[in-house]
This record gives C-alpha cells, sequence and structure tokens, in this order.
C-alpha cells in the first residue's frame, strides 16, 4: 500500500509551490482554494479511467476530468491562457459525482453522471471504480465510515485521493505555514477571480495532527502531505489483487 510516489510535473507542482503564475492555471478565471488543486488531482488520477467523486459539489471537478474544459465564465483574466481539452490520451475518466446536496448537483454532461447519495453510506458494490476522489467535504461526513466505504468500493490496485482541510491553529509550531498561507491566498486573490462554490460549508473539526492520525489508521501506508492555502493531499493505492 502507499501512494506509490508523486512524481510528475506539470501545473500539479507547481500548484503547490510558493512562487505560483496565476495567469497560467486553467482556474484563473474561477479560482479558490480547491480548483487550485484540480490539476494536481488529475495527474495523480491519470489513466484511471472510472472514478468516483465523492462530495462532488456543482461537479466542477468531475467535469474537468473528465474532459479537461473548465467551466465558462464572463470573466476573463489579462494573459490568462483558454481554457482547452487535455491533451490527446490524457482525458481518460468517466466520473460519477455523489453529493448529499441536491440543489448543488449538476445536470449529467459528456462523461460525467450524478447522483444523489451518502459518502458515508455509498450505493454501489465493492470493487466498482478505479480511483475515488474527495474535495474539500471529509470533514462534512464521519471521516471514519467515509474512508471506509472508499475502500471497499475501491477496485485493487486502484487509487484514493483526497483533499482537505483542519481546524487552523496559531501555535507556535503552525505560525510558519500559517503565515504562509495567509500570504500565498492574498496574492492568489489580486491575481485570479475568486469563486465561492455554491455548495454547503462547514469548519473544520480535527485539527491536522488528529487528521493525520485518522488518514493512517484507515488508509495504512498512506501519503499524507500539509500544502498551501490551509489544505492537505492525501495519496493512497489499494494492494493489487495476489497473483
Amino acid at each position: 500500500t502507499g501512494s506509490g510516489g508523486w512524481g510528475g510535473g506539470g501545473w500539479g507542482d507547481r500548484a503547490m509551490s510558493s512562487s505560483p503564475s496565476a495567469s497560467r492555471h486553467p482556474f484563473a478565471a474561477q479560482w479558490n482554494h480547491n480548483s487550485h488543486y484540480y490539476p494536481r488531482i488529475a495527474e495523480l488520477l491519470d489513466g484511471r479511467h472510472l472514478v468516483l467523486d465523492v462530495g462532488c459539489g456543482d461537479g466542477s471537478l468531475a467535469r474537468f476530468l473528465a474532459t479537461g474544459q473548465v467551466d465558462a465564465t464572463d470573466r476573463e483574466i489579462d494573459g490568462a491562457q483558454p481554457a482547452q481539452s487535455f491533451p490527446e490520451g490524457t482525458a481518460r475518466h468517466e466520473v460519477l459525482g455523489i453529493d448529499i446536496d441536491a440543489p448543488a448537483l449538476p445536470k449529467d454532461g459528456p462523461g460525467t453522471h450524478f447522483v444523489l447519495a451518502d459518502g458515508q453510506q455509498l450505493p454501489y458494490p465493492a470493487g466498482s471504480f478505479d480511483a475515488v476522489v474527495c474535495v474539500a467535504a471529509l470533514h462534512h461526513m464521519n471521516a471514519r465510515l467515509a474512508l471506509a466505504e472508499m475502500r471497499r468500493v475501491l477496485r485493487p490496485g486502484g487509487r484514493i485521493v483526497v483533499l482537505g482541510l483542519a481546524r487552523r491553529s496559531w501555535r507556535p509550531d503552525h505560525l510558519v505555514t500559517e503565515l504562509r498561507d495567509v500570504v500565498l491566498n492574498a496574492w492568489w486573490r489580486l491575481r485570479a477571480h475568486y469563486v465561492e462554490a455554491d455548495t454547503l460549508t462547514a469548519k473544520p473539526e480535527l485539527g491536522w495532527a488528529d487528521t493525520r492520525a485518522l488518514l493512517e489508521r484507515a488508509l495504512p501506508g498512506v501519503d499524507v502531505r500539509r500544502v498551501p492555502l490551509w489544505r492537505w493531499l492525501a495519496v493512497w493505492d489499494a494492494p493489487r489483487a495476489a497473483g
């Protein structure tokens, strides 16, 4: 088990750097702390065809994974690159998005299907998906139950990718990362168009240390990292079938 490495270049690595370029980010015209990491998530899921998006919200990540397209907006950022599909051979996903927030669920589209369902009790048989992704939704659920369900529906050799947030802290040992995130947030908001997703919100109850401990218990061997903009990113690969 484990993440199998986070190798790869492209926007994924730049998305987590401290010297980003807003005009080159695919979501510069509708940026937030979650869409900031969509390109990295796409890289981590490359080659995994059938993806379950738990807590999909408005479906923006699902559509990006399925087609490489960024949702159209009425605002353009000076110097921003136009939204384009993934290069041939890199957009290989069929995405099923689930959420309990019925008003937020979008209509189905190319490569996407959306269902009203609970991430703590997924309505799918074991071993149904090549990958499971969950963005800023785990703290809305009983995390232990939700992670167990993600593992259950994952095929042998499949991958779980979770982007989440923990309770903020100004303790001395967290001060440097808090200040970094404050500065980066201000930098991006000046250069990209911030868009707040119209979905359910909740403050996380667990701090960073407790979140890491929970993830390590639920997903033995998980690779979990604290990343800029008050987020953490966890990657876990299921064992491959014997033989």
